[in-house]
């Protein structure tokens, strides 16, 4: 039951995370470095609990990696909160979907079915229709438009 509660506790946390960024008065760059070496203290903290301290250097180096692209994530993302807002932004973030299926078809070789290309068309779909909001008075459209470049680059991050 603790586990439960541990569980529900931190999906609580990460939801609200794209409002945190909005209301903090910090920049997107500076949020995304504190909260990439929170995460990083705790990874290196988890290498010591490996069963095997021979795959120590490729944890490290796979550790690396994962660490510099949710860098990269974060600091796309929280930018795209800061310049159209907390809702859109998690909604392109999440266009991820959208880039694996291309991905795995192209990278992968994987076969384009009817049910691959109807749910493509229908999320992209999806997200046009809710993206398809107006342009806030207190933001210029240029501004806007590159935080939807930004929120499209969370998802591919």
């Amino acid at each position: 039951m603790k586990s439960i509660n541990l569980l529900v506790a931190g999906a609580l946390i990460i939801s609200f995370s794209p409002i945190f960024v909005k209301l903090i008065e910090l920049g997107p760059t500076w949020i995304a470095f504190w909260r990439a070496t929170i995460a990083a203290s705790f990874l290196f903290l988890f290498q010591f609990k490996l069963p095997n301290r021979a795959n120590y250097k490729s944890f490290f180096k796979l550790s690396f990696l994962a660490g510099l692209t949710i860098a990269l994530d974060l600091f796309v993302w929280h930018k795209s909160i800061k310049m159209i807002g907390a809702g859109l932004a998690t909604v392109l973030g999440n266009t991820q979907v959208i880039y694996m299926v291309v991905f795995s078809i192209w990278i992968f070789k994987e076969p384009l079915t009817k049910k691959k290309t109807s749910s493509l068309l229908l999320a992209i779909l999806g997200v046009l229709l809710i993206s398809n909001i107006e342009i806030p008075s207190e933001v210029s459209s240029d501004q806007f438009y590159l935080g939807v470049v930004y929120g499209l680059l969370t998802g591919v991050a």
